[in-house]
């Protein structure tokens, strides 16, 4: 079974999510009016009692920013490998609000597909790839 019982977008919450609905939704991401997807897991981890999620943002020029915490208040984020000491900033819409965020936080659609799914199977951050911890 998959760690992930609800799939959040702007639009709509989708119940026991297959990957290709998470897969959809995460290629759907444009920056403008698609902007936000979250992944969590069923309560007590997930809504509505508890704050377990996956979040993938943006999507602009297919630039995604994508953070996994497991209490609301540490925040893994993934970091794109390719500009691992960047600090350009950038402003990108993440679920209907701007901000700014630094280059080494803007990964590829691919790096973002395969944080989600390793998330989707057990709501493990994927090994494999780079995170650091923020806030």
């Amino acid at each position: 079974m998959a760690f992930v019982a609800t799939l959040t977008t702007e639009a709509e919450v989708t119940a026991n999510p297959t990957w290709g609905d998470v897969e959809r939704e995460i290629c759907a991401l444009d920056g403008a009016v698609h902007t936000l997807v979250v992944l969590a897991p069923p309560s007590p981890l997930g809504p509505p009692s508890g704050d377990h999620h996956l979040a993938i943002g943006g999507g602009l020029d297919g630039g995604l920013i994508v953070f996994v915490t497991e209490d609301n208040l540490t925040f893994w984020n993934l970091r794109n490998p390719e500009n691992r000491g960047a600090t350009r900033v950038v402003r990108m819409s993440i679920g209907g609000q701007e901000g700014d965020y630094r280059a080494a936080q803007i990964v590829s659609r691919d790096l973002a597909l395969r944080a989600a799914r390793r998330y989707v199977e057990d709501g493990q951050r994927a090994g494999d790839l780079e995170w650091t911890i923020g806030t």
